[in-house]
């Protein structure tokens, strides 16, 4: 009877270790900057929160055993689990991901930019093609896949570090313009979606 109870005990508190396990994967697909494609992200998004949904049912229905039984009752590891899981799907970590990866890397891109338009460095071009550059590897990882778009139009250049790739051609990114303007719709061959001002010179864009 008391290895029953403990194993009933472990299976209703595996919702605890599953919550952290999907808020962990939420993070880490809003942070990553290595997963190559958005498949990839879905999927590890997909498998934490699966994980935590059979987890949270199983603890349920050990719950409503124990009632039925009249076994004293452990809400607590639901409840936690219960809470760390609404968080990780309800919270903003998108917004708080692109607010992190943009001020963490902001010192280094600067340099970049700075050290572009002064001529100090010369960038090479990269597949695919027109307006792609190889970010060299002495400024860390400040554009996914460590490549940047630049384009000169009307308002004077601007640099673009890749946030995420994006599905059937669609893309977003930080981009920098040295004379402040904001981005055009036809911007680097694609259509403005949206546009936020993050700093002075520095606009979060997406387009298709």
């Amino acid at each position: 009877m008391g290895e029953e109870k403990g194993v009933m005990r472990l299976f209703s508190r595996l919702c605890v270790p599953a919550a952290l396990f999907y808020f962990g994967m939420r993070l880490f697909v809003q942070q990553n900057r290595i997963l190559p494609g958005p498949f990839f992200a879905v999927f590890f998004e997909g498998l934490g929160l699966l994980t935590f949904v059979i987890a949270v049912s199983l603890a349920v229905a050990l719950l409503i055993f124990r009632l039925i039984r009249g076994l004293p009752l452990d809400l607590a590891p639901l409840a936690f689990a219960l809470a760390v899981g609404l968080f990780a799907f309800f919270a903003p970590l998108r917004a708080i991901s692109i607010d992190y990866d943009f001020y963490l890397g902001l010192p280094m891109r600067t340099r970049f930019v700075e050290d572009v338009l002064s001529n100090k460095i010369r960038l090479k071009p990269v597949p695919p093609g027109k307006g792609v550059f190889q970010v060299p590897p002495d400024y860390g990882r400040i554009s996914y896949d460590d490549r940047v778009l630049m384009e000169t139009n009307g308002n004077g250049p601007g640099i673009l570090f890749f946030f995420e790739p994006g599905l059937l051609g669609s893309f977003s990114g930080f981009l920098y313009r040295p004379d402040d303007s904001p981005p055009l719709i036809t911007d680097f061959g694609g259509d403005l979606v949206y546009d936020k001002v993050l700093a002075p010179h520095w606009h979060l864009v997406g387009f298709n």
